[in-house]
């Protein structure tokens, strides 16, 4: 099983609780034991001409604590386009048009 997110994290060990939006890190989380993390975007720029971080740990422990995170935030995660983004289209369709060629 491989869980993965771009989320939050306050320390190298956190507990769930310590783990805020406002800290970006990209993490997987691989049979509940190893887990991934890193400033590494998993883009070809990021494996081929940016200068990232990316760390491997063999420890459930750790595993579990992310786990439990991005089971948190899939559950409050909003699937799709949100309410915010749609009204966003449509001002972005009434002032620019669909988008169709027009001939």
């Amino acid at each position: 099983m491989c869980r993965g997110f771009s989320a939050s994290t306050a320390t190298l060990f956190p507990s769930p609780a310590t783990l805020l939006p406002s800290q970006l890190a990209q993490v997987a989380v691989i049979d509940h034991r190893t887990v991934i993390t890193g400033s590494f975007n998993w883009s070809p720029s990021a494996a081929h001409q940016n200068d990232e971080t990316l760390l491997v740990f063999d420890s459930p422990l750790l595993a579990a604590h992310f786990t439990t995170e991005i089971d948190r935030l899939w559950k409050g995660a909003e699937l799709g386009i949100t309410e915010r983004l749609a009204r966003k289209q449509e001002r972005q369709r009434n002032r620019c048009g669909s988008g169709v060629q027009r001939g």
